[in-house]
């Protein structure tokens, strides 16, 4: 199986509902060397259009939407979702909350994570939303939004979601 990062990890309509109203999308082209759409807490760094401009000394909750297309697929796309799962409890650190899994629409399957992350700021929360679905040819596509978040945002953050329908999408390929 291989998977290729999508260039626009929005392009097949599934994008985060419930980000807090403070939280604002910057420019992000890449996120651990891949493209992204991110949202950062506005209340934590002013007026940034960029992650570049983000220094050390506070953490910033954010949330990241990434995607890729897995090819030559040989396992089930629920499969597929629980494999991206595992990135993030692999993490170190991560401790598990809650979860909850189950199907969509066109054949889709969804994976949600609730966790906290140990780090240098305190305990943070730390979720993932991952879902994936079949477009045809062997091939299936699989999103993911990691939310990390300071404790005062532990409420939105667990109300992060993907929605979406990714039959809507690939029909107008």
């Amino acid at each position: 199986m291989t998977m290729t990062p999508l260039p626009d990890p929005l392009e097949f309509g599934y994008h985060p509902v419930g980000l807090p109203h403070a939280w604002r999308r910057i420019r992000a082209d890449m996120a651990a060397g891949q493209p992204a759409a991110m949202w950062l807490d506005s209340t934590a760094v002013g007026n940034l259009t960029s992650t570049d401009e983000i220094t050390q000394d506070d953490f910033v909750s954010s949330a990241i939407v990434m995607g890729w297309i897995a090819g030559g697929m040989s396992t089930s796309v629920a499969r597929l979702a629980a494999l991206a799962g595992d990135v993030t409890r692999s993490t170190p650190g991560w401790t598990p909350r809650d979860q909850r899994s189950g199907g969509l629409p066109f054949d889709g399957f969804s994976v949600q994570l609730f966790g906290t992350v140990a780090s240098p700021f305190g305990p943070l929360v730390s979720n993932a939303h991952t879902v994936a679905f079949p477009v045809g040819d062997g091939n299936a596509v699989v999103i993911q939004l990691a939310v990390t978040a300071v404790q005062d945002w532990a409420d939105a953050a667990d109300g992060l979601v993907l929605e979406g329908t990714p039959g809507s999408a690939v029909a107008e390929r």
